[in-house]
């Protein structure tokens, strides 16, 4: 079993409910789950096949913007969402 994650832009329960549907219609992802507190909002997904680009295909495909996170995500992170990373 691979698990891999994502920081998204999932910041409601309304996002949430997007990606619900898709994310637990396919077979191969075996569970997820989304942690809102992070600053990243982390989606964690665990699967058998899927790779990170069909996950991120399903994500899109419900308006879910999305990066695979990789080492130094933190750093990336924190650019993206600090207002002051672009002053």
């Amino acid at each position: 079993m691979r698990t891999i994650k994502f920081a998204t832009n999932i910041n409601s329960q309304e996002s949430i409910d997007k990606i619900k549907a898709k994310l637990n219609e396919s077979s191969e992802i075996i569970e997820w789950n989304i942690d809102l507190t992070d600053p990243g909002k982390i989606l964690t997904v665990k699967t058998e096949n899927l790779d990170s680009k069909k996950i991120s295909r399903i994500l899109s495909s419900a308006g879910i913007k999305n990066q695979e996170i990789i080492p130094g995500w933190k750093r990336i992170t924190k650019r993206l969402f600090t207002k002051s990373c672009c002053d």
